[in-house]
């Protein structure tokens, strides 16, 4: 029967490995926020763009309906 012996070796610094793991993270936090701030912009403009373009629709429908009606006397100006 064969025994594996777990060894581990600590850097003589480890100290700066710790600080260069935070680093990393500290990184990859900011390339997610911007992902994410990036991802929330570009649907918050198609939204308004799709939702914006349906009111103008409907009110430009709607004035036609009312400036259309004989017994108005409004007129575009």
């Amino acid at each position: 029967m064969h025994r594996f012996k777990y060894s581990h070796k600590l850097p003589t610094s480890f100290g700066k490995v710790n600080q260069e793991i935070l680093k990393n993270k500290r990184g990859q936090t900011i390339v997610e926020f911007v992902l994410l701030l990036a991802s929330i912009t570009i649907i918050s403009f198609g939204t308004l763009r799709i939702v914006n373009t349906n009111i103008a629709d409907r009110w430009e429908r709607i004035a036609n309906i009312i400036l259309e009606d004989p017994d108005q006397t409004l007129r575009v100006k």
